[in-house]
């Protein structure tokens, strides 16, 4: 979707040759563009700014980008980060690889236009909802924490009896 695209970008981690085929698989008219990253730690300072953003690796590379990816999500689940692997036939297990503890979203390789322009947008799409549920979660929170605030405040007056005390 239009706002998706707007609000999450699409990192592309993986050699020249590969980001061409995957750029143009995607195609300039889907609106996407996927930014080349020379290694994981670009894309981790970007999230570390507040950029939410998806990468898109070769399942060839995903074993250098995941531990560094699960101790950031470890240290924050703020919604910013899931991963597009790009799996080809006869390459390793796709669950042997995938890290848990991440939004992993797959797609095949080499790509198919039509295939891979519908994962980058299922993919950015679900990222934003993952993300509005969680500021969700935090709002309900706090509204949670106002409630038991006022809830003993309301316990404290009801104990007093004393109209001037109350008053004053």
């Amino acid at each position: 979707s239009d706002d998706a695209v707007e609000s999450t970008k699409l990192f592309f981690l993986g050699s020249d040759e590969d980001l061409a085929l995957f750029a143009s698989a995607l195609g300039e008219a889907s609106g996407y563009r996927a930014l080349p990253l020379a290694d994981v730690s670009e894309y981790l300072a970007a999230l570390d700014r507040g950029e939410a953003g998806l990468l898109a690796v070769r399942s060839t590379t995903i074993a250098e980008v995941k531990e560094p990816l699960l101790r950031r999500a470890g240290r924050k689940n703020d919604g910013l980060c899931g991963i597009l692997v790009l799996w080809a036939a006869g390459e390793a297990d796709e669950d042997a690889l995938a890290p848990d503890g991440l939004p992993v979203y797959t797609a095949q390789w080499p790509p198919v236009p039509r295939c891979l322009r519908l994962a980058v947008e299922n993919a950015l799409d679900n990222l934003m909802l993952r993300r509005r549920v969680l500021e969700l979660e935090r709002h309900a929170e706090s509204r949670a924490q106002e409630l038991e605030r006022l809830n003993e405040i309301g316990t404290s007056l009801s104990a007093v009896h004393d109209l001037d005390t109350l008053l004053n």
